[in-house]
């Protein structure tokens, strides 16, 4: 009888043993991931007349029309992982105090093409349906100013 109590006492421990250590889901982590655009083939500026500039020094992202491009290359995000924030920072290079929405858009590619100096490059490219709109209705007054 005091065989099978301890038999059956080594089992439960036994068992929690394998609980306790069973491998369980992973636990959150935060990554803090930092990129800036290089190259000149990995940013562009089109016009309304769908001309692209590829070597600026700028991004001039205001005016009547205009639609910029930008391409962060090799960011590697596991599929299904959950972003809980992400954004882009632009530094002012001028002053500017026109209010203005930008409507910013993500190429519908897991792994877009580099821009070119071909007529319209950055408005035929595929875009998901869903866009963010960022109003802008405040003055820019400081140059190197981060928004």
């Amino acid at each position: 009888m005091k065989t099978d109590s301890v038999i059956k006492l080594i089992c439960v421990f036994f068992s929690l043993a394998l609980v306790l250590a069973a491998p369980g889901p992973a636990a959150a982590t935060t990554e803090i991931l930092e990129m800036r655009l290089s190259g000149s083939e990995n940013d562009a500026e089109e016009s309304s007349l769908g001309a692209i500039l590829l070597n600026g020094v700028t991004l001039d992202i205001g005016g009547v029309y205009r639609k910029i491009g930008m391409r962060f290359t090799n960011i590697t995000i596991p599929k299904n992982a959950p972003i809980t924030r992400a954004y882009i920072e632009f530094t002012t290079k001028s002053q500017d105090s026109a209010t203005t929405t930008f409507k910013i858009e993500g190429q519908a590619s897991d792994n877009a093409g580099s821009f070119a100096d071909s007529g319209f490059n950055i408005s035929v490219r595929p875009t998901y349906t869903t866009d963010v709109d960022w109003l802008v209705n405040y003055p820019w007054l400081t140059e190197n100013e981060v928004h």
